[in-house]
């Protein structure tokens, strides 16, 4: 890696500068360069992080749609589909953060640059993501479609910066319309009489109850719409 040759020939060690909390810098000089790599690398690991969400949401593609073809259907659910689903998650965590690709004084950003890659490829991974959280809540654990309100919640909160990508990229009904669709979900199991839900203390979507909005959490299947909604008893 980059950083951990560069920060050799700098400070004598090999480092991930961007990424490694078990290491800190001693005295102030060393300090100083670790803080000026580190603003220097960020753009570049920010971009790292971009390309293996990406990469993480084909691979779980690839992987539902070899679960679902498979006749029979196996009786339970392939290792490699649930690892390809926790990579998914773990790669998408540092893009929902408020400090990604957004810079200061670090980088040369008098131009749009890194503002047009956010608006072109945040919307695309946030919405890719939330169908991943729906199908998984149906092929892995119904705790997905919990996550997936967790998401609505951060992406509402204006001090996350979410917002505007997606708004600028015209693509906030889009989302909207999956967040219900998941809700949708939550209510219909909800309803099939499956165990009650087990939600954290401290979780943002709270628990499905805070969706059951007048009828709309009655009307099931009646008005799904493209396909998105996968089969209930999966």
């Amino acid at each position: 890696m980059i950083s951990k040759e560069k920060s050799y020939h700098i400070i004598g060690r090999s480092v991930n500068i961007a990424n490694d909390d078990s290491v800190r810098p001693i005295g102030a000089d060393e300090s100083a360069q670790w803080d000026l790599m580190y603003r220097q690398s960020r753009a570049y690991y920010h971009m790292e992080q971009l390309v293996l969400a990406f990469e993480a949401l084909a691979q779980w593609r690839d992987e539902e749609d070899l679960y679902r073809e498979q006749v029979p259907k196996p009786s339970s659910v392939p290792t490699t589909l649930k690892q390809a689903f926790e990579t998914v998650e773990s790669t998408m965590a540092p893009l929902l953060q408020d400090s990604f690709l957004i810079y200061s004084d670090e980088v040369d950003s008098s131009d749009d640059t890194f503002t047009s890659i956010r608006d072109l490829y945040l919307p695309e991974a946030i919405i890719a993501y939330n169908t991943v959280l729906h199908s998984a809540g149906y092929l892995i654990t119904r705790d997905s479609l919990l996550k997936s309100m967790d998401l609505s919640v951060a992406v509402a909160k204006e001090e996350n910066r979410l917002t505007g990508p997606l708004v600028r990229a015209g693509r906030m009904r889009e989302l909207v319309k999956s967040f219900a669709l998941s809700a949708k979900a939550m209510l219909i199991l909800k309803g099939l009489g499956h165990k009650p839900w087990r939600t954290k203390r401290d979780r943002e979507g709270k628990d499905p109850g805070i969706w059951e909005i007048g009828p709309q959490g009655k009307r099931g299947e009646e008005d799904e719409e493209d396909g998105q909604m996968v089969e209930v008893g999966a």
